[in-house]
């Protein structure tokens, strides 16, 4: 993580692994939380998560690597960081991103010729920094060999979601702005300009 990370995204993509633990009912998923420095870091909402440093978990083995970063993560993109993802990367480990973080990956050179997504404020930014890069809008991508641990993941966003009685799940393919109102009768699709409008009028009431 990246300090202003976002918290949502983060605990969002964690929650599916706490779930299969609590609904086995053992520990079948560990995960560590580490950021350039370690200690309190805080998010985009001002929350803290404690974090070990990168230096004790560079030469650690994982089957998932996530980076999660939000504001400016450009500034947070170290020699050091970019070293530990090309030793994961060689390890054969899979790798992903939340929010902005595809921006980390593609400087390390991770994404060449790749399908990537970032939050939809930043897609701009990625294609005119990143034109090696596959961009998408999609609302996440997997783009690399089907790895167990990809396969373990997919699984697990689909199980959890059914196990907890969501409805509307979002799927990768629909339009990021796509939203459900819960009318008298079934889950009503809202037409994306109806979002797009709102943005274009922040300041001022429609």
């Amino acid at each position: 993580m990246t300090p202003n990370f976002n918290l949502v995204a983060t605990v969002g993509f964690l929650d599916p692994f706490r779930a299969a633990n609590y609904l086995d009912g053992r520990t079948c998923y560990k995960w560590t939380l580490a950021s350039p420095e370690g200690g309190l870091c805080t998010a985009s909402n001002g929350v803290t998560l404690q974090t070990r440093p990168m230096s004790e978990v560079q030469n650690l083995s994982f089957d998932i690597v996530i980076v999660s970063s939000s504001w400016t993560p450009e500034t947070h993109n170290t020699p050091s960081m970019q070293a530990a993802l090309w030793r994961w990367a060689r390890q054969g480990r899979t790798l992903g991103a939340l929010d902005t973080g595809a921006f980390i990956l593609a400087r390390a050179g991770l994404l060449k010729d790749r399908r990537a997504t970032v939050h939809h404020e930043h897609i701009d930014a990625l294609i005119e920094m990143y034109p090696d890069v596959v961009p998408s809008e999609e609302l996440f991508v997997f783009d690399g060999p089907g790895s167990p641990a990809v396969v373990v993941l997919r699984r697990l966003i689909s199980h959890c979601t059914s196990f907890w009685g969501y409805t509307g799940i979002r799927l990768p393919m629909r339009p990021r702005a796509m939203c459900f109102i819960r009318a008298s009768g079934p889950l009503v699709p809202c037409k994306a300009q109806v979002t797009w409008n709102l943005w274009g009028n922040l300041h001022q009431t429609v």
